[in-house]
């Protein structure tokens, strides 16, 4: 089990925390950032992960990176 952190957890900060088990997203968590919450929960239908380098980067865009996603 390993977890990415996308963006900088500090005070105030948005972030998000993906829990990844077995080469697969089992869950996801957002603080003060409601709309990539929305795009993660679409990361934990997928079969696979994106890259996993795009995907801790907070200037990746999440709904690209998850289009381009194989199922």
């Amino acid at each position: 089990d390993t977890e990415i952190v996308r963006g900088q957890v500090t005070a105030g900060s948005k972030f998000a925390l993906i829990q990844i088990r077995q080469g697969r997203a089992v869950g996801v968590a957002c603080m003060n950032n409601a709309r990539e919450f929305t795009a993660l929960k679409r990361l934990l239908t997928l079969a696979h992960l994106p890259d996993v380098r795009a995907l801790a980067d907070p200037a990746t865009d999440l709904r690209k990176l998850l289009q381009q996603a194989p199922g």
